[in-house]
């Protein structure tokens, strides 16, 4: 064979080669993965959404509009694109032909970090004000314990509002971020709400109220304060 003929056809394939293995480490490196459901190990892990919306809506029921990466507990070794729909109190999966799922809340144990602020949301089952059970996202303001100060974001939808006099305002239809709640989790408890009338949350300590209250009054503790809250809650864990 001529050795010119040889050597060029080695370098036509190398030339081919390189641009493939370019592509393969670029996909790899960024590793977002598809919410597609089709492995048995992701059977019943997503939901299908509507991602239908009323244009004339406006604010976001989004924590953040945009898909950012995250990891699911279920799933640690694969990155989603995931954003968190706080009025539906949905984690959102982005899918394959750009299909909108959401994580199965049947999975009481998943949590969700999103990689770019390093913020968990965890799923947990809790009580609403007129003790109601749902679930629904939190995140944690003690990383560790059987007690639990936990924070939930909040999105409210307030209804379109006709200016009746022609002098005040209209107002649209609109989504608006209110502040976040506070939670609180005893051991083998579901969150509730944590009141800021200190003698009324001493009622969740049967047998403990007295101690309770000492203990928030003696070293003045603003429920309303994370550093108090997370005080707080090291003292409940070291009782």
């Amino acid at each position: 064979m001529n050795s010119k003929f040889y050597i060029c056809k080695i370098m036509s394939k190398s030339i081919f080669l390189i641009p493939v293995f370019v592509f393969v480490q670029h996909a790899y490196a960024q590793g977002i993965q598809f919410a597609d459901g089709t492995s048995t190990k992701m059977d019943n892990t997503f939901l299908t959404l509507s991602s239908s919306e009323d244009p004339t809506i406006e604010g976001s029921r989004y924590l953040n509009d945009t898909f950012s990466r995250a990891r699911i507990s279920l799933m640690p070794s694969q990155i989603y694109a995931v954003r968190y729909n706080v009025f539906g109190d949905e984690m959102e999966f982005r899918g394959t032909d750009n299909k909108i799922l959401a994580l199965n809340k049947n999975k009481i144990s998943a949590e969700v970090t999103f990689l770019d602020t390093n913020i968990t949301y965890s799923l947990f089952e809790y009580k609403e004000d007129d003790d109601l059970v749902s679930r629904g996202y939190f995140t944690r303001l003690n990383p560790t314990g059987a007690n639990i100060i936990l924070k939930k974001n909040v999105v409210v939808f307030l209804k379109e509002k006709e200016s009746k006099t022609g002098y005040d305002p209209y107002r649209p239809p609109m989504y608006k971020k209110v502040k976040d709640r506070i939670y609180i989790k005893l051991e083998n408890e579901m969150p509730v709400l944590l009141t800021q009338n200190k003698r009324k949350l001493s009622k969740l300590f049967r047998g403990r109220e007295k101690e309770i209250i000492n203990f928030l009054n003696k070293e003045r503790i603003n429920l309303s304060k994370d550093k108090d809250l997370i005080k707080f809650s090291n003292y409940l864990n070291n009782l």
